[in-house]
């Protein structure tokens, strides 16, 4: 097997290893790319949800926001193909706790919005500079109650308005709430320009 090298890493460990060269344009940038692939995958013609986006499964592959690409998504080991599935998907609570949408973590019925909901809470690692704090994290039990009472973190004042706003839309608890991952690819591209 050949992959590509990713020189930096994943996003987590390139913002902690490269915290100066992660600006504001290079946040934007990599979360176009994200959302681009968000996009593709979620087609049509393809219709895969990820199921596991957080920014360890993110690869930098550029610390320079006139890149072409400076970030790609990975780790499709929990991605499910559902273009020959109708409707919605049953649930399985799978992935990262932080990321699971409400839906997945109350285990209900879920469509790709579940990774759109995971795609907010990367938006909040990179502005926020770190993982929100909630002390529930460490009681799934009680995450769960957090998540399903429509708790968010706390947006941070020094975060951008818009993507602020962009961001509590695709954390929504309702999924129909949520962009679809077009809609999130083209904020980010005008954002970006």
């Amino acid at each position: 097997m050949v992959s590509e090298l990713c020189k930096y890493g994943s996003l987590s460990s390139a913002m902690k290893t490269n915290s100066k060269d992660f600006n504001e344009a290079l946040k934007v940038k990599c979360l176009l790319n994200i959302s681009s692939a968000l996009a593709y995958l979620h087609g049509p013609p393809i219709r895969i949800i990820h199921r596991d986006l957080k920014p360890d499964n993110v690869l930098v592959v550029s610390l320079n926001p006139r890149s072409e690409i400076c970030a790609k998504l990975s780790d499709f080991g929990i991605s499910r193909d559902v273009s020959s599935i109708t409707g919605y998907m049953a649930s399985t609570a799978i992935g990262t706790p932080l990321f699971l949408a409400p839906e997945v973590v109350l285990e209900a019925k879920y469509t790709n919005s579940v990774d759109i909901y995971s795609f907010a809470i990367v938006i909040y690692v990179m502005f926020a500079g770190k993982y929100p704090s909630l002390p529930t994290i460490t009681n799934f039990l009680a995450f769960v109650e957090y998540v399903r009472s429509g708790k968010r973190p706390d947006i941070p004042p020094t975060f951008p308005p818009d993507i602020a706003k962009m961001m509590t839309k695709c954390w929504s608890q309702k999924p129909s709430d949520r962009p679809t991952a077009d809609v999130v690819q083209s904020f980010f591209k005008k954002y970006f320009l």
